[in-house]
């Protein structure tokens, strides 16, 4: 599957958290440019690379933060 810019940066992001840990939130994929990242993100969503949870967030310091999971196989 061939990614633009933006997703290759999500999905790089994505893997560097996940060497520290395998929670990861859709804020942390975004935070480097929300304005550019947030079309990315939803790009990703809408070809199945990853799903963000928006039934269950979890609010921290009145800031929801959602949970993202991923296909393995596309991510590796």
């Amino acid at each position: 599957m061939k990614f633009t810019d933006l997703e290759q940066q999500i999905i790089d992001t994505l893997k560097d958290i996940l060497q520290e840990t395998d929670c990861v939130y859709s804020n942390d994929l975004v935070s480097d440019n929300p304005t550019a990242l947030r079309g990315a993100l939803s790009s990703l969503v809408a070809k199945g690379v990853l799903e963000v949870d928006t039934c269950f967030p979890s609010k921290i310091n009145g800031v929801n933060y959602y949970p993202v999971t991923w296909d393995e196989d596309l991510i590796a």
